[in-house]
């Protein structure tokens, strides 16, 4: 008797814990989601520190630590879950209040805020054409990852890390790492110049002292015949050159990569945890993209970089052997984007159903149809189910908030920018380039028609003047980006005052995305709020007829500019 007690108790107490828990997290939610204050731009976290102190991983750590310690760590995280549970689940901290990511060491907003042009689609992030003509002394064999290389120095004293295609499949890892530059740079990431590189093998000169690993792990000085040895695993042209990646050394002190969760404890400017960052969230969608299954803290560098007098930490992405069609040494085995390497999940689907379940993507064709391209298609492409090799906790938080965000700036991307970046992978093949260009633009278009409509889509909010009125602009982006045969009726709105939201100002429908505010709907924002905060702040609702996607724009009217200002968006 005594003991059934214990257990009521026991429930009764964790029950309370649950309540408790939603309750304080969705109180947590309230915070008001608009600021009279100019929205941030720039995150300035480039504040100068003292040099924090570098550290290697390795795979096996990044496999460890993605697959078990950090689910077990998460699984114990119970306001997570009660989060989750609630319908609450974070939201990003790194979002201004017109939900824009700003600026930062981290990310700069570029395709999706202002479309580059074709010739800066091509450019990206290189300062110059590659390796300058002449001699190449070899100064450092490249042991780290799969593809065999060496660090060369060209006659301007710049040095490359040069990487090759395997013999097999000449140019599908060196297109996949040019291209996916181009495309990851436009998005915003900060990612190291590479270009294609074509050179003989008697431009190679040995330094004398160049630092070797061999395969058993033991340094010792780069011989001749360890050079051969990675040109002979290397793919060669017909005409006996060589073609390579060359990547150019990215300027500062590497710190090694960093974790997809937590923050770098000694850099004092790193105080949002990774996993609640938006870019790195949102990264996701962009991977999936692009087939970026390799993403990890390994394929990640953290810099200590000296720029206008300030020395701080700036956060790269690096090596994209591992995107598109090529999995680095072979094309994409049919794994890939469907498991983890590792999945827990999927192993107890076909252990519980005594093996009658069997995963979907094993009955699928996947045939190398250009061994330059390998396995990118989107006919096996699942936007929300796509999966890295590892699990990343910034990749488990994101929400359909930090999705929306980056499947905007996915269908930024024009299909002439998407041709203008295969360009740069230079594959000879031009039906093998065709190919890979339509892959791209095929997926960018279900990324785009899955994400959007799990919002509004009602986007690019801005405000005109005209006479004593102020026109609200905005833009239906599944029609620009999904391309829908026939546009809506109307868009439905209510017009309330933010911090009372049963004060109704207005309501009703309109058949453009535009809405105009009279100086006597104005003065109605006058009633609106009890503190300097909320004073004269009011909540403009839109939705489509039968939808329950709801974008809030928050508005303040200044009477003393008399100017009616965005001062907050929700999509």
């Amino acid at each position: 008797m005594r003991q059934r007690k214990g257990n009521r108790r026991g429930l009764t107490l964790i029950l309370a814990l649950f309540v408790c828990g939603c309750g304080a997290v969705v109180s947590a939610q309230h915070s008001p989601p608009y600021s009279k204050e100019e929205p941030i731009w720039l995150d300035f976290d480039m504040e100068s520190i003292p040099e924090p102190e570098g550290f290697e991983t390795g795979y096996v750590y990044d496999f460890l630590n993605g697959t078990i310690f950090q689910q077990v760590k998460q699984a114990f995280d119970f306001p997570r879950h009660f989060r989750k549970l609630a319908g609450k689940p974070r939201e990003a901290y790194n979002v201004n209040t017109l939900d824009k990511v700003p600026d930062s060491s981290w990310f700069t907003n570029r395709n999706g805020r202002r479309r580059l042009s074709l010739e800066e689609i091509k450019r990206g992030p290189n300062e110059n054409d590659g390796p300058a003509e002449g001699p190449l002394t070899v100064v450092r064999g490249k042991t780290a990852g799969l593809s065999p290389g060496f660090w060369v120095l060209d006659q301007e004293g710049d040095i490359y890390i040069l990487k090759f295609d395997p013999p097999e499949y000449p140019e599908l890892a060196t297109a996949a790492e040019v291209i996916s530059t181009k495309l990851f740079y436009a998005i915003g990431y900060n990612v190291p110049q590479n270009t294609i590189f074509r050179f003989r093998r008697e431009q190679l000169r040995l330094d004398p002292d160049a630092p070797f690993t061999d395969h058993l792990g033991r340094r010792r000085t780069m011989t001749e015949a360890d050079l051969e040895e990675i040109l002979q695993r290397s793919a060669q042209q017909p005409n006996g050159q060589y073609r390579a990646v060359a990547s150019k050394l990215l300027k500062g002190k590497p710190l090694g990569g960093f974790s997809f969760v937590g923050v770098r404890a000694d850099d004092p400017n790193d105080i949002i945890p990774h996993e609640h960052r938006r870019d790195l969230r949102g990264l996701r969608v962009f991977c999936a993209w692009l087939e970026h299954n390799d993403i990890r803290l390994g394929n990640t560098m953290d810099l200590y970089v000296t720029e206008d007098g300030r020395s701080f930490v700036r956060h790269y992405l690096i090596d994209f052997g591992s995107t598109l069609g090529s999995d680095t040494i072979f094309p994409n085995v049919p794994i890939v984007g469907h498991e983890y390497q590792f999945d827990a999940g999927e192993a107890t689907k076909v252990l519980l159903s005594l093996g009658i379940y069997q995963q979907p993507w094993l009955d699928r064709k996947h045939i190398v149809r250009y061994p330059s391209v390998g396995i990118y298609n989107v006919t096996d492409f699942d936007p929300p189910n796509w999966k890295q090799n590892f699990p990343l906790v910034a990749f488990e938080n994101m929400t359909d908030h930090d999705a929306y965000w980056a499947a905007k700036i996915v269908g930024s991307f024009t299909d002439e920018q998407i041709w203008a970046a295969v360009e740069t992978g230079e594959l000879s093949d031009p039906e093998a380039a065709r190919y890979l260009a339509e892959q791209i633009s095929q997926r960018r278009d279900k990324i785009v028609r899955y994400y959007l409509y799990r919002r509004a889509a009602l986007d690019r909010f801005r405000i005109e003047q005209s006479g004593t009125s102020f026109l609200l602009r905005f833009e239906d982006l599944r029609e620009e980006m999904v391309g829908r045969k026939q546009k809506p009726d109307n868009y439905d709105y209510g017009l309330r005052c933010a911090a009372e939201p049963k004060k109704l100002i207005d309501s009703g429908s309109i058949s453009q995305p535009l809405l105009t505010f009279s100086s006597e709907l104005l003065d109605q924002f006058g009633g609106c709020g009890r503190t300097a905060a909320d004073r004269h702040v009011a909540r403009l609702t839109l939705r489509r007829p039968g939808e329950s996607h709801v974008v809030q724009v928050y508005l303040y009217f200044d009477t003393a500019r008399a100017e009616l200002r965005l001062v907050g968006v929700q999509p």
